[in-house]
């Protein structure tokens, strides 16, 4: 079963992709290519953040180990994937708001 919700500003299909099982499951056959591409951008995008924050944290004089630490409270870790078919090929990533974490 193909479990989508509506994108009510553009009117497309979204999907929440959590496992390879969900990509298989859920995205048309037809579609998988575009959504593929469109996830590899915001796997690159999101690993070029993790990196900016990891040397930030490392620019106010935190060992590695704490900068790691700090990127991730910082940046977080992405659990899934939600993938807008509406053929636009825009990459948006929306974070968690972080303002309470303190070092």
């Amino acid at each position: 079963m193909n479990k989508t919700t509506q994108n009510a500003a553009v009117g497309a299909p979204t999907y929440e992709l959590r496992t390879i099982q969900d990509i298989l499951d859920k995205i048309p056959t037809d579609r998988v290519d575009d959504c593929l591409k469109e996830m590899a951008v915001a796997i690159k995008f999101a690993q070029g953040m993790r990196e900016v924050a990891k040397a930030v944290s490392e620019g106010m004089g935190d060992d590695e180990a704490t900068a790691e630490v700090m990127a991730d409270a910082i940046f977080g870790r992405l659990g899934f994937f939600t993938w807008t078919d509406d053929g636009l090929g825009q990459i948006s990533l929306i974070l968690p708001d972080y303002s309470e974490v303190q070092q």
